[in-house]
This record gives structure tokens, C-alpha cells and sequence, in this order.
């Protein structure tokens, strides 16, 4: 299992994180293929939950699998605000059109992702980057990045699991 941290604007994140995207608003925008996993797969009737990266973070989304862990850095309140698991990708040329009404803020975001078991959380920033490694205080999270592979092996060996760590009571967050 892989974890990805990526920063979120508040408008962005109420757009397809915080809210469900109605499948009614946009089913003109989306590939009819990709319209039925994301039924089947995420288990939706209502609508889905969604993010992106755009083609310079290209090879981020070429790592990220079914079950993996995204956690969002919502700009502005110094936490982690939300988190999910990616269940589906999804790289068609209707998803131009798709990005551009979702996310009103930024362009370019055409290699989209679908999440499930989205969740509020609310863990420090700079708690959590040290935890993963990034000890320096001048590290910013400027675009998507996936936890290092030995930051990981460090977590499971300390706290289990990265879900583990995510269970810990958020006010009581010390990464001891």
C-alpha cells in the first residue's frame, strides 16, 4: 500500500471531496467506461469523490493503485483535513471537460483519481511530514508526493500500520 499526501485549496476540496459529485451534474462530461466502474467499483449510486494531478505530477499518478491512502493538506489551516482510498483511475479525453467544471481553481487536472471511505481529520502538518521523514521545517508540500518506502517500513515498525496511525485520537497526536 502506498500513501500520497497532496495539497488542496478549500474551494477544491469542498468541490469533490468534502461534497459527493452528483453523477446527474456530469454524466455528459464522463467516458460511459469509466461511468460504470466508478458505479460498480465504488459501490455509488448517488455520485463519487474525486482528485487529480495534472501532467507534470503524471508519474505520481502512474504509481497509485486500488486501496491506497491519500491524504489532504487543505491550504491555509496548517492540517491534514481529509482522507481516502483510490479505488479507480481514470485517464480519458472527456476529462478535460470534466476537470474544468469540477475544480475552479488551478487547470490542467486530467489524470483524475476516485476516492471511497472519505474522512475528516485533522492532524497537524508539520507533526505528520516529520513523522514521514520531511524533519526540515522549511518543507512545503508543493504538489503531490508519495511517502518514501522506508518512511513507511518506519511507521509499520512503530505504530503497526499507516491506519493505525490514522486511528490515533487527532487531538492526542503525538507520534510518540
Amino acid at each position: 500500500m502506498n500513501v500520497f499526501l497532496a495539497p488542496a485549496s478549500s474551494e477544491n476540496l469542498l468541490a469533490t471531496i468534502k461534497r459527493r459529485v452528483p453523477f446527474s451534474e456530469v454524466r455528459h462530461l464522463m467516458d460511459a467506461r469509466d461511468l460504470r466502474a466508478i458505479k460498480d467499483l465504488g459501490n455509488e449510486d448517488e455520485g463519487f469523490h474525486c482528485w487529480a494531478v495534472t501532467e507534470n505530477r503524471k508519474n505520481i499518478w502512474d504509481k497509485m493503485k486500488n486501496e491506497d491512502i491519500v491524504l489532504f493538506k487543505e491550504t491555509g489551516t496548517g492540517y491534514f483535513t481529509c482522507v481516502g482510498k483510490i479505488f479507480y483511475k481514470s485517464k480519458s479525453d472527456k476529462n478535460k471537460k470534466l476537470a474544468a467544471m469540477l475544480w475552479k481553481y488551478g487547470t490542467g487536472w486530467h489524470y483524475i483519481y476516485f476516492l471511497k471511505s472519505i474522512k475528516a481529520i485533522q492532524i497537524p502538518y508539520r507533526k505528520l511530514m516529520h513523522e514521514v521523514g520531511y524533519t526540515n521545517p522549511r518543507d512545503i508540500l508543493p504538489g503531490i508526493r508519495q511517502i518514501k518506502p522506508t518512511a513507511m517500513e518506519e511507521i509499520n515498525l512503530k505504530h503497526g500500520s499507516f491506519e493505525k496511525l490514522l486511528e490515533k485520537p487527532n487531538r492526542d497526536l503525538s507520534f510518540a
